[in-house]
């Protein structure tokens, strides 16, 4: 993915969190997807792990909050 600074290579949990990014799903919807794929990981941390991501990737530009 080209990125105003280059290029950001996504991989495994951090890729998946951008295929459920689709305008329809929120954060809680995009949790239960990665949960599905990833048992066993703890949905607290999970979450903040989503949170965390899409706050760096709104930082640098890659994504924008729709404010919904």
């Amino acid at each position: 993915m080209l990125v105003p600074e280059g290029t950001l290579n996504l991989a495994g949990p951090a890729r998946d969190v951008l295929v459920y990014l689709d305008g329809r799903r929120n954060i809680a919807a995009i949790v239960a997807e990665l949960l599905k794929q990833y048992t066993g990981a703890p949905q607290e941390q999970m979450t903040e792990d989503v949170l965390s991501l899409l706050n760096r990737m709104e930082q640098r530009g890659v994504i924008r909050a729709s404010g919904e």
